[in-house]
């Protein structure tokens, strides 16, 4: 994000995507706890969420799609935006 700030040539939603993919529309994300986030970091959030949950990381080994969704739908519902959630599903089933 600091970085971002240096450079004038970076779009400022693409700077605000950056300061708010950890928030969550709940508030409990981080690293401010906002909830009224912009729809692109809303969308943002949801995509970074799966890939962090589908992708083998040195602390946590990943879990297949399906389980992932089935998380964010269930445990973790109220920290998305629900149609946005709802789209990416639907986009991801069409593949």
């Amino acid at each position: 994000e600091k970085i971002l700030d240096q450079k004038q040539m970076v779009p400022i939603i693409a700077k605000q995507i950056v300061h708010e993919h950890h928030e969550r529309v709940n508030g409990k994300g981080y690293p401010r706890g906002i909830k009224n986030l912009n729809v692109s970091s809303r969308i943002v959030a949801i995509a970074d969420c799966f890939n962090s949950l589908t992708s083998e990381r040195t602390y946590e080994k990943a879990i297949p799609p399906f389980e992932a969704l089935k998380l964010m739908i269930t445990t973790m519902k109220k920290e998305f935006d629900t149609t946005l959630l709802e789209r990416f599903i639907q986009m991801l089933s069409k593949n």
